[in-house]
């Protein structure tokens, strides 16, 4: 694995799950030490709510990422392996030295119900007492946007990726339209044999094809 522009995005993408991964246990061990729990079964609570759910997080994580080996730039292979192997290292972690670390240092809680543990209460709430219509507004809501899924594009052209009032944008498009462009296709042209590449018919058959080539509308 290398370290490239693409794949020096990993380290981020894995601090944020792993943050994801404490902040869940985390908030139930701070829920069980506010109802009065010792500390050492508050944290045994929590990671018996947390263990299945921040697997499965990082279980599907990991192997998402891990598909990114079928991409055709293998930067993006570094990326989804790199990313793959720290989620699963910061899952471990969250496991075992997230509680040892809780249980050597010391833990305070505020005892005050804050403004914000209120309103995501009275959410819950509400998403408790009407869980049937909300489901049924979220599934337009999700079949609405599966809707475009149609729409999206798979292509590399980075170029496009800024705005046409940007100068790069500018002077990429005026020289695909009136040069030579950005874009390249390299062919590996096989001449069958060893040292093939010199004979006079193989050579002939590749100026026949690069010629072709030229005459098409979109060279």
């Amino acid at each position: 694995m290398v370290l490239s522009p693409p794949s020096a995005a990993a380290p981020n993408i894995i601090l944020t799950l792993a943050v994801a991964d404490c902040v869940h246990i985390l908030v139930t061990f701070s829920h069980g030490l506010k109802t009065g729990k010792e500390k050492s079964a508050a944290l045994i609570e929590s990671l018996r709510i947390n263990f299945l759910p921040v697997f499965l997080t990082s279980l599907t994580t990991t192997i998402g990422f891990l598909s990114m080996n079928f991409s055709d730039a293998p930067p993006f292979h570094d990326l989804g392996n790199i990313t793959a192997m720290g989620v699963g290292i910061a899952f471990v972690l969250s496991m075992t030295f997230l509680p040892a670390a809780l249980m050597i240092l010391p833990v305070h809680t505020k005892k005050n119900t804050t403004w914000l543990a209120r309103a995501i209460n009275q959410i819950a709430e509400i998403v408790i007492r009407e869980h049937k219509t909300l489901f049924l507004r979220i599934t337009l809501v999700i079949i609405g946007i599966v809707v475009f899924i149609p729409r999206n594009e798979l292509n590399d052209e980075f170029v496009k990726y800024f705005d046409k009032t940007v100068d790069f944008r500018q002077a990429t498009d005026f020289t695909t339209e009136n040069l030579t462009g950005v874009y390249y296709i390299s062919y590996s042209l096989d001449s069958g044999k060893q040292d093939g590449i010199t004979e006079p018919v193989f050579l002939a058959k590749i100026e026949a094809f690069a010629n072709w080539y030229r005459e098409q509308p979109e060279v």
